[in-house]
């Protein structure tokens, strides 16, 4: 999640952005103080090791940044040189970095407020994701079960509604950009077609209205009550399997 954050950063305001955040420690860098190392050196009795230790870290502690190391910063690097080197995901990457979209919901009487990784005023919207595909393939497919499985065609249906809310128009164009945070740091992009989007906007709609009765009668609920059943497996990793346990079992 640190690295993912860091990517973001980069991201929406390069280098630059990114040293606002972070503190980057090198080759060299004392280990963190031990309890036995903080004790001795509070009793006056700290070894060299220790002193420098806890001097060291006590000012990192003290500036506040999150602390990124000589390999994650590399990384990062090498993940940013292969987005500007990829055409369609460098197209979609251009807009105003980090813009709130904030609208007042009639029905609901709440303030929603959408906040993607780039907004383009000619109505291009998108958001970045750093993926760890762990081991499997990262094609489209991955991306597609990706997006199902978080909701991002829940976090990009909000940003639309939110752009539409705030402009009277619905964006023209949505992007998911995925970036493989392994060598060669691959990128893929998948659009969402507006009809999965208002798919999105309609469950953010159910979930707006329950977090506003929640709020007014004080009352939230946990989970559902009939928790009781069998393991339901997707009907499309059903018709996978089926698929390759017939093959395999073929003559």
């Amino acid at each position: 999640m640190k690295l993912g954050r860091a990517m973001a950063a980069m991201v929406e305001g390069g280098y630059e952005e990114l040293k606002r955040h972070y503190v980057v420690v090198g080759p060299g860098t004392p280990s963190k103080p031990t309890d036995a190392q903080r004790a001795k050196y509070d009793a006056g009795e700290g070894t060299e090791a220790g002193i420098k230790s806890i001097t060291f870290w006590d000012k990192i502690e003290a500036d506040g940044r999150d602390v990124l190391d000589g390999d994650g910063l590399k990384m990062i690097l090498n993940m940013s040189k292969a987005l500007v080197a990829d055409p369609a995901a460098n197209a979609a990457m251009t807009g105003v970095s980090e813009l709130t979209i904030a609208y007042f919901d009639e029905e609901t009487q709440l303030w929603f407020l959408g906040r993607p990784d780039l907004v383009n005023l000619l109505a291009l919207i998108t958001d970045y994701k750093k993926v760890s595909s762990k081991g499997g393939q990262f094609n489209g497919q991955y991306c597609d079960y990706l997006i199902t499985k978080m909701g991002y065609d829940m976090q990009m249906g909000f940003a639309c509604e939110c752009f539409e809310g705030v402009t009277g128009d619905w964006p023209s164009q949505i992007g998911l950009v995925f970036q493989k945070d392994k060598p060669p740091y691959s990128c893929i992009v998948r659009g969402v077609a507006e009809d999965d989007l208002r798919k999105g906007q309609w469950r953010n709609r159910v979930s707006a209205r329950l977090f506003r009765t929640c709020y007014d009668s004080g009352y939230w609920p946990g989970p559902d009550e009939d928790n009781l059943g069998d393991y339901q497996r997707p009907d499309w990793h059903s018709k996978k399997l089926d698929k390759i346990m017939e093959d395999y079992s073929a003559p």
